[in-house]
């Protein structure tokens, strides 16, 4: 029997992240955006396997803050293929927070 690759994702806090990056999450046409999830309490998005600069350069032309370019950017590193943005997800700790 074939095995299924198992996947490890962040559950990161909204309150690690601007106002102005949530709205962006809630949009259907963000970047690397998997699923949002329909009560509106969160989005799942893909971690992509870019360089730095390429992923942050992607990530700021769409608008998105620098607190949100350091999470991605620390998920990549540790191998982290997908976030979940959640209003009740733990706030992490080392980051900014934002109350909104």
């Amino acid at each position: 029997m074939n095995k299924l690759k198992i996947s490890k994702y962040a559950d990161i806090s909204t309150g690690n992240i601007t106002e102005a990056d949530g709205k962006l999450i809630a949009n259907p046409h963000c970047p690397y955006l998997l699923a949002l999830h329909v009560d509106n309490c969160g989005s799942f998005m893909y971690v992509p396997d870019l360089g730095d600069q390429d992923m942050r350069e992607t990530l700021a032309a769409a608008g998105f803050s620098i607190a949100f370019l350091d999470v991605f950017k620390l998920a990549r590193r540790q191998g982290i293929q997908i976030v979940r943005f959640d209003a009740d997800a733990p706030l992490q700790p080392g980051f900014p927070v934002f109350e909104w």
